[in-house]
């Protein structure tokens, strides 16, 4: 039988072509997995923009706030979400493609978080810079162990 995951096809390369109706099935799945990530990364994503406007409406300290708080959030979001997944043994991977992937991904901001600690550094601001940077790994790496830490506790009341 044919792998379909790993080969390419053409129409010469099917074992016979009973196989084409799996060939179409493998593709529509993969269109549908993409559907959900880019429905998730789309929510993140308006998320990540309308909570940095808000901190942006209260804060007005150069220190970059909205995305240190996005940041830790989001470390916090994705330790709690593949914890309960992990745990519930989901049969599915649509709540990890649309969470995981789509949503925190989108909504967590690493590339925008290396970049501003540049501007810090770049303006003179070198010991903002380290503060922002060990803050954001310290208390993203804590976050991520409280995720955990509710999401074991979530299931364990189960």
């Amino acid at each position: 039988m044919t792998n379909f995951n790993s080969t390419k096809y053409t129409r010469n390369s099917l074992a016979s072509w009973k196989d084409y109706p799996k060939i179409v099935e493998v593709r529509r799945t993969s269109v549908s997995k993409l559907i959900i990530v880019a429905i998730g990364g789309a929510l993140g994503a308006v998320s990540r923009y309308s909570l940095g406007m808000l901190v942006a409406q209260f804060w007005k300290d150069p220190f970059p706030l909205g995305t240190w708080l996005i940041n830790t959030s989001g470390s916090f979001a994705i330790g709690l979400c593949l914890t309960l997944l992990k745990q519930w043994k989901t049969t599915s991977s649509v709540w990890h493609l649309a969470i995981s992937i789509g949503f925190i991904g989108a909504f967590t901001t690493f590339s925008t978080f290396e970049y501003e600690i540049w501007q810090l550094i770049e303006s003179g601001q070198s010991g903002r810079a380290s503060f922002y940077a060990l803050a954001s790994l310290i208390i993203g790496l804590l976050a991520v162990f409280v995720g955990v830490a509710v999401g074991s506790l979530l299931v364990a009341s189960d």
